[in-house]
């Protein structure tokens, strides 16, 4: 492992055995509640990890040829089986360990149930999608983290000059196509300036998705990495990625406005950082 890097290969929990968790000897109930639980925790840590490192952790296989086997006659008169095809697992390259800083900072987020913007999730599964062969689920994905990644920019922008919810999803609603809601994007949350041209999105993810939803295309390698690519500066653009020092403060932030406030009402279940960017040309 590179110097300096850290490497988390367990995590010890330790839980007060009393109430609802009381252990008995007839039950499994109390270590299955605290599975879950962690489990559910382990899901937001990692997904923040997965997002600024650019690993994909999960396991990813290429169809591949049909599986065949079959047995064939050996030198000594019996049948030796022999097999070829199904699926074959890809080798991703390039990937490299997270900082202690981002380690903590997506235990951060994972405590204060903090998941990361939408836009993000969805252009990470299409990513998954194009190492897997599926082109044409990637590129529909990657078309539909940009259109989450541009209405989540223009929402903030419209709350911010006052508008209500109602009146926000309405122009919304004129805008429901990445065709369309670009231009909208670009004129009110860019200033008219965006580091994609408008031919590019067209060619590059709103074509590509039309022809795959509606024609049943199966765009290729090619097509499908440029959507990606295009994809990934929108999305990046419009709803940027918080920094882990930036998560680690709002949790600290947070952490300290519960201390002082340990009579009142618990804070909601589930939140999400969905913050869009400042207004103004984007920076390169």
């Amino acid at each position: 492992m590179p110097e300096g890097l850290l490497l988390v290969t367990a995590v010890r929990l330790r839980i007060p055995a009393e109430g609802d968790l009381a252990v008995e000897s007839y039950t499994t109930w109390p270590i299955t509640q605290v599975g879950a639980a962690f489990g559910e925790w382990l899901v937001r840590a990692e997904a923040w990890l997965d997002a600024w490192t650019g690993v994909i952790r999960q396991p990813v296989t290429r169809i591949g040829t049909p599986l065949v086997l079959a047995a064939l006659p050996s030198g000594d008169g019996g049948l030796a089986g022999v097999g070829t095809g199904g699926p074959v697992p890809v080798v991703i390259r390039g990937q490299r360990w997270a900082t202690p800083e981002e380690v903590m900072a997506g235990f951060a987020a994972a405590s204060s149930k903090l998941d990361i913007p939408l836009a993000h999730t969805v252009l990470r599964r299409s990513l998954v999608e194009f190492y897997a062969g599926e082109y044409r689920l990637c590129v529909i994905d990657a078309c539909s983290a940009v259109e989450i990644a541009l209405g989540a920019a223009i929402t903030v922008h419209l709350h911010a000059h006052g508008l209500t919810d109602a009146e926000t999803e309405q122009l919304l609603r004129l805008g429901s196509g990445i065709a369309q809601a670009f231009p909208v994007y670009r004129q009110l949350v860019g200033t008219g300036q965006s580091a994609v041209s408008r031919n590019r999105v067209i060619d590059q993810l709103a074509d590509p998705r039309n022809r795959a939803v509606h024609a049943g295309e199966y765009p290729d390698e090619t097509v499908a990495k440029r959507a990606i690519e295009t994809a990934d500066l929108l999305v990046q653009e419009a709803v940027p990625l918080p920094r882990p020092d930036a998560i680690l403060r709002r949790t600290q932030a947070r952490s300290r406005r519960r201390a002082h406030r340990r009579a009142a009402p618990e804070a909601p279940a589930s939140d999400s950082w969905a913050q869009g960017p400042r207004a103004g040309p984007p920076s390169a």
